[in-house]
């Protein structure tokens, strides 16, 4: 009988099989950093889960452990719900993934820039 609850096996056996695809587990990481919040513990949570999902699904803690240098264990506590990784480590990370951080200019919207008068007035602006 089908009480219509989704079997958390079968749906993290999905999920796994999906992100062996790299470019649904660069979509997925995308998302995951748009929707993070650095004041927002949970979408910390929700970004540390699914780039542990990604690499579980890609090469798994001890490939990623060789391919970066670190140690197993720390690459669980780094990926865990309370861990707090630095940027060289998430780096690396990404790296043994094949994946890498594109920057980007954001619009006027999303973020407060200097005015011009400001630039100008420590020679950001003048001519050399």
């Amino acid at each position: 009988m089908n009480d219509g609850k989704t079997n958390p096996t079968n749906h993290d056996k999905c999920v796994a099989k999906l992100l062996e695809d790299p470019g649904i587990s660069a979509a997925f990481l995308n998302e995951l950093i748009a929707n993070y919040r650095e004041d927002d513990k949970v979408s910390q949570r929700i970004f540390l889960s699914g780039l542990k999902k990604i690499v579980r699904a890609q090469i798994g803690f001890t490939e990623l452990a060789k391919a970066t240098g670190l140690g197993r264990e720390s690459l669980y506590k780094t990926l865990s719900e309370n861990g707090n990784p630095q940027l060289g480590t998430l780096l690396k990370i990404l790296r043994a993934l094949n994946f890498e951080i594109h920057i980007k200019e954001t619009t006027a919207d999303q973020v407060e820039s200097p005015e011009v008068t400001e630039c100008d007035s420590i020679g950001v602006l003048s001519s050399a």
